[in-house]
């Protein structure tokens, strides 16, 4: 028993002086060989140990050096992570070193770019003909350059990235990459600018006169726009009208014909060029001969904004006083319409006179804020900042009462649609009532016509008369023909939206507006047909007119020659 001990104890102290030495895979097996004490075949089977194992102390031996296995086998694959985290590391250093480089090579354009680009540095937009062809061919090289390198940077950095991205401990490089990345990409763009660029100076090159010309013109418009800057400030609120206000004005006219000259003489240059031989399509000159009238136009624009802007911005003070005040009257028109739609509380229901009344004190208001909100959106558009800024807040605060109304239709829907009903139904038998009596005076106007006489054959001055009345009629009848039309398809649309009133009542009022539709048909058939007869008649009549100036001419010059034989 004691030989087989001091066995175990030579076999433990034999596995310690390896542990300091073994390899990966040896300390696994010593670990192993630990584990089951594979080196002690006697442990299973002699009795000599006793309780068939080891004693205390050799076990306790036996526990320390597995103990101490499994911290060198920790340690070893921890040494080993270090060693790989530190390769990953030195091989992105290298990736982005290599990078760099490139980029570097890259960059060294740019003082080249900008060097190019110093001769427009000022702004100017041609040069004098002699420099232009020797500067232009230098960009040329330079953007071309650039491009090249810049080009050949960017790939190789999305290389290295790509590279970069899969070592996973090489965050610093990436992140060293991406910013290489997007300097190169700044070279790049500088080197597409100036590209571009060039091809449009060399364009320019071609037609010196015209942008000589479009330069003028708006600089000419820039003057105006100098003296304009107190239309654009917002000034209009006091209770009196800014003062300089006419002054301003006045500047702007003045200097108007100036810039209409300048703006003149651009579209002419324009037009000349535009029958070039190097105007075709797709070509950089066409192009650029867009651009260029583009321009102009919005220098005419300008210019014609600020001409209206100064000939109304005079009154525009009170136009403003007139708007608000308008608004002031239809919010209590708002408040009238709230009032009257009030509940009744504990009363009886109300007639239908009642709840017609109520459905067109809204309607009423309604229409009128829709009227007076159509008015303040032209002034919105005014070319007058100053009443454009201001318009838009009266237009917003008009929105409160919108939403008012909105709120009073929204109550008692299941009287209120049937009262709409009626009214519409109203609404729609007056407007094509008036219609037809309108359409009516036709027989009246047409009845010189209907004698057998033509416009050709009768007096010029009753032949005139009689179109003019024709005419008046058409005019007259064509806008309530529209404006009979236009309600009645709102109306249909809206009694077809309403879902408070049983659909037996619905169909009927559908009904009785379709027939007032059909009537609004036969009266546009008919006033078609009068529209055409009045538009021949006055054809004839010009016509007769020209044939008799032209017998009447012939007559004379005839005169003329027999008197000179005489």
């Amino acid at each position: 028993a004691f030989a087989a001990q001091l066995r175990a104890s030579e076999q433990l102290e034999e596995i310690a002086g390896l542990l300091a030495e073994a390899s990966r895979a040896e300390l696994e097996e010593t670990r192993t060989a630990l584990e089951q004490a594979e080196f002690m075949p006697q442990r299973a089977k002699d009795d000599s140990f006793p309780g068939g194992g080891l004693t205390e102390a050799l076990e306790e031996r036996r526990a320390e050096l597995l103990e101490k296995c499994f911290a060198t086998i920790e340690g070893f694959a921890e040494r080993q992570l270090v060693r790989k985290q530190r390769q990953q590391q030195s091989k992105g250093e290298t990736l982005l070193e290599r990078a760099r480089v490139v980029v570097e090579n890259a960059e060294v354009w740019l003082p080249k770019l900008a060097a190019a680009e110093g001769p427009w540095a000022d702004g100017r937009e041609i040069l004098g003909a002699g420099d232009a062809s020797f500067v232009l061919e230098e960009a040329a090289k330079a953007a071309l350059g650039a491009e090249k390198a810049a080009r050949g940077a960017q790939t190789a950095v999305l290389e290295v990235l790509a590279e970069a991205r899969r070592l996973k401990e090489a965050v610093g490089a990436i992140e060293g990459l991406e910013v290489l990345q997007a300097r190169a990409d700044t070279v790049a763009a500088r080197a597409a600018q100036l590209k571009a660029d060039t091809v449009d100076r060399q364009s320019k090159s071609q037609m010196r006169d015209v942008v000589q010309a479009v330069v003028a013109a708006e600089v000419a418009v820039r003057g105006i726009s100098g003296a304009a800057e107190l239309l654009a400030q917002d000034n209009l609120e006091g209770d009196v009208a800014p003062s300089g206000l006419v002054v301003a004005c006045l500047t702007i006219l003045a200097l108007e014909p100036e810039a209409s000259q300048a703006c003149a003489a651009a579209r002419l240059s324009l037009s000349v060029r535009q029958g070039d031989p190097r105007d075709v399509e797709g070509s950089a000159f066409r192009t650029m001969l867009g651009r260029l009238s583009a321009r102009h136009v919005a220098a005419v624009t300008q210019l014609e904004d600020l001409v209206t802007a100064a000939g109304e911005a005079e009154g525009n003070w009170r136009r403003l006083r007139d708007q608000k005040a308008a608004l002031i009257e239809l919010e209590a028109k708002v408040d009238e319409a709230e009032l009257v739609n009030l509940p009744l509380g504990d009363e009886s229901e109300p007639s239908e006179e009642v709840e017609d009344e109520r459905v067109a004190a809204v309607l009423r208001a309604s229409q009128a804020l829709e009227t007076w909100r159509a008015a303040a959106e032209v002034h919105a558009q005014s070319p007058h900042g100053a009443l454009k800024v201001a318009i838009g807040r009266v237009l917003t605060r008009s929105d409160a009462s919108r939403r008012r109304l909105q709120e009073v239709e929204a109550l008692g829907r299941h009287w209120r649609e049937r009262a709409m009903c009626r009214i519409f139904l109203r609404q729609a038998s007056d407007a094509i009532d008036k219609l037809e009596i309108s359409f009516s005076k036709s027989d009246d106007v047409e009845e010189p016509f209907l004698k057998g006489l033509e416009a050709a054959g009768m007096e010029a001055s009753e032949a005139q008369q009689a179109l003019e009345a024709c005419e008046a009629v058409v005019a007259e009848c064509g806008a309530l023909l529209g404006d009979a039309q236009a309600m009645l398809s709102a109306r249909r649309r809206e009694v077809l939206s309403f879902r408070c009133v049983d659909a037996e009542f619905r169909t009927s009022i559908s009904k009785q507006l379709e027939e007032r539709t059909t009537r609004a048909a036969e009266v546009a058939k008919r006033l078609g047909q009068f529209r055409r007869e009045a538009q021949s008649r006055r054809r004839a009549l010009e016509s007769g007119r020209r044939v008799g100036v032209g017998a009447a001419a012939a007559t004379a010059l005839r005169q003329e020659a027999e008197a000179e034989d005489m």
